[in-house]
């Protein structure tokens, strides 16, 4: 498809009124409701609400805002909408969460909402779209490609880029929970949702009686080209816990975890023995691995053993690593085109969410340069940065963007402590900003996005949280129960995944572990000591035990006489409060 058939195309999509029952700011449902590629089929009905381009202007042409709506057996007043992240991502990927709710409380009708430019709210996109996980900077055409949708969304919609803008999403959702009169409102959003939804509530009108921002995106803070680097210290805070809570760990890749970073160093200098037995390993395949374990919080306990085969290199841990390299090539799916629009994710990226500091923003190639040793895949900053070159930016709307909303309902902030894309130190930046209305829980272990399928912690203060719509405070008792991962491997559950990655149940290759640094051997010596040498040598040992105990026991009792004990002056122990 040629660029000028492209943007033809374009302008006749977004400024001709869809078909639709409705004018604007109406809701008109209909049935049946369209596939549900991610399992959910509890969808009942449709609305394409009509809302204008731009919401300044009368004259403006309508766009649709895409809503489904599920319910058990007719709709109710209590309304749960659930905003997705992205930027880029629809909401049709809750679609089984919502038939799980329902399944807790027929009360409840679930609304998922695709945000304008995604999935079918005049979705945005060129005419072959990439994936954004399939970016490789040292791929010369595949980068090309990327520049080639670049440049086609920039003929195509470059002109009303602008009322793409969270903002302008921000209002669409403020008409549409309006429109549905609910006596009752909450809101759970995930990752960007979180920060959609900060704008949300600043905007007149807007309704809610209870907040969820899981995966908190603070409004000033929260910069993509700063995602690698955090992906990478979460990977070493998953390896440094590995080597605190299991001694097979410790013993394989030290006691402070740090093997791993001296594997990739190696990669990256061409000395690791490994890369002559593995054509495949680079230092951007590795940092792909990498990022794939640490983003996904099943996975964490295949990080150190995955860094580990890679450090000793044995004939099986090759074969394994080749079983594991060729399960993700397969597997490493991205998310359906139509629930994902790589255009509107590059729009709002690159206006809005790339830096908080326009004077100082790094270029496409300084950030390759930037992250060439990083630990994680540098795909997110990377693909934004090479965007911003092609596309024109924006102007966010000066009376939201860079602020925070001063909530007067209960907002829930849930952040995990193993979240690589929204780091756990955002979630406290977020509360703080947002008000005395915010409260922080913090979910131990948790990656990114902490109401998941094997979360019951989560899911349980999540949940009833939401379904309370603000009449309850969380129960998160249940937040010092939640379990350390499996990272000795004797789960069933390990021993799955490790069958399915490594092709093998025995999650470190060995049984029993081997020592990655044997002990030096002792200095040479005489063979032989005569029994009188060993006579005196237990002599002395005795004696010296004595005077150890009773100097111990002297320095134990003045230690309690000190109101302060041992500690130092300002110090005081975490207690977990």
């Amino acid at each position: 498809m040629s660029f000028p058939r492209l943007s033809k195309l374009a302008a006749l999509l977004l400024f001709i009124v869809t078909a639709c029952k409705g004018v604007s700011g109406d809701l008109v449902w209909e049935s049946p409701c369209p596939p549900e590629a991610f399992g959910g089929s509890t969808c009942r009905d449709v609305s394409r609400m009509q809302r204008p381009l731009d919401s300044t202007n009368p004259a403006s042409p309508n766009i649709t805002f895409f809503i489904r709506r599920y319910y058990v057996n007719t709709p109710t007043s209590h309304a749960l909408w659930m905003l997705d992240g992205g930027p880029g991502f629809s909401a049709h990927a809750f679609s089984p969460i919502a038939a799980y709710i329902l399944n807790l409380d027929a009360s409840v009708t679930v609304y998922l909402a695709d945000q304008r430019g995604t999935g079918l709210s005049n979705y945005l996109n060129c005419s072959s779209p990439p994936t954004a996980n399939s970016f490789d900077p040292y791929n010369a055409t595949l980068v090309q490609t990327f520049r080639t949708c670049n440049e086609e969304t920039a003929r195509a919609y470059g002109n009303i880029s602008r009322f793409f803008s969270t903002h302008n999403a921000a209002e669409d959702y403020v008409a549409a929970v309006n429109a549905m009169g609910s006596s009752k409102v909450s809101i759970y959003a995930l990752s960007y949702g979180t920060y959609l939804i900060n704008t949300y509530l600043q905007l007149p009108n807007a309704r809610a009686d209870a907040v969820v921002l899981d995966g908190p995106v603070p409004a000033n803070r929260w910069v993509l080209e700063n995602n690698a680097p955090w992906v990478e210290r979460v990977s070493q805070d998953i390896l440094n816990l590995c080597a605190q809570h299991s001694a097979a760990c410790a013993e394989h890749l030290g006691v402070m975890g740090h093997i791993p970073r001296l594997v990739m160093d190696a990669i990256i200098d061409g000395s690791l023995p490994c890369l002559r037995r593995l054509p495949w390993l680079s230092q951007h395949i590795a940092a792909i691995h990498s990022s794939y374990m640490t983003l996904d919080g099943a996975a964490h306990v295949l990080l150190g053993p995955y860094w580990w085969r890679l450090y000793r290199c044995s004939a099986s841990d090759v074969d394994q690593l080749n079983a594991f390299y060729a399960y993700r090539a397969v597997h490493n799916v991205a998310p359906p085109t139509s629930d994902y629009s790589y255009s509107l994710a590059s729009i709002i990226g690159s206006s809005e969410l790339y830096t908080i500091n326009p004077n100082d923003t790094q270029t496409y190639a300084a950030q390759v340069v930037r992250t060439a040793q990083v630990f994680a895949d540098a795909s997110p900053q990377l693909v934004v940065s090479l965007a911003r070159e092609s596309l024109p930016l924006y102007t966010p709307n000066n009376a939201t963007y860079l602020k925070f909303a001063q909530p007067t309902m209960p907002v829930l902030i849930t952040v995990g402590t193993l979240d690589p894309n929204t780091p756990h130190g955002l979630g406290v930046w977020l509360r703080d900003a947002l008000g005395p209305k915010a409260q922080l829980v913090t979910i131990p272990y948790s990656a990114h996005g902490t109401l998941a399928y094997n979360a019951p912690c989560a899911n349980s203060i999540i949940l009833n949280f939401l379904l309370a719509f603000g009449a309850a405070n969380p129960d998160t008792s249940c937040v010092s129960t939640v379990p350390v991962p499996d990272f000795d491997g004797l789960s069933s559950d390990t021993h799955e995944l490790a069958k399915t990655l490594f092709n093998t149940t025995n999650l470190w290759n060995d049984n029993p572990p081997i020592t990655p640094f044997p002990p030096p051997a002792p200095p040479p010596g005489p063979a032989t000591a005569s029994s009188d040498t060993w006579r005196g040598v237990g002599i002395a040992f005795i004696v010296l035990t004595c005077v150890f105990a009773s100097l111990s026991v002297y320095l134990f009792l003045q230690i309690r006489k000190s109101p302060s004990g041992y500690e130092p002056a300002g110090y005081q122990r975490y207690n977990g409060t």
